[in-house]
């Protein structure tokens, strides 16, 4: 829900504009709005990829009980869906992006993601 998560980002954020670290959002173009109507400007997009094999796997795994193919498909569908158009508007609006690939083994994927951090700090 935008409201909740507005709600809960205006309580952490106290005024402040710049130094945070927002894992999952935006997620929609109204909280990408939101965003920039209190004045907080997305400097860095870390987007994790996945090989959509390894994603179903891994989220199979994990042993949830709404994690069944079907469930997660349309999980995922609704996800890429809301998120693409989030992605192209902040590409357009000259955001900077960055790709991790989260196929791999954790160890890795978390040394290529420092790597790529420590060039932007």
């Amino acid at each position: 829900d935008d409201n909740l998560m507005w709600e809960i980002l205006q309580e952490k954020m106290q005024g402040k504009t710049e130094g945070f670290v927002l894992d999952g959002f935006p997620r929609t173009i109204p909280q990408v709005e939101f965003l920039k109507s209190v004045g907080f400007s997305i400097n860095i997009v870390i987007l994790v990829t996945i090989d959509p094999n390894i994603e179903v796997k891994r989220l199979i795994d994990r042993g949830r009980i709404d994690d069944t193919p079907e469930k997660i498909m349309t999980r995922l569908k609704l996800y890429r869906e809301v998120t693409e158009p989030v992605l192209e508007k902040l590409k357009e609006s000259g955001v900077r992006f960055f790709t991790v690939d989260n196929s791999g083994e954790m160890s890795v994927v978390r040394k290529v993601l420092d790597d790529r951090l420590k060039e932007f700090i």
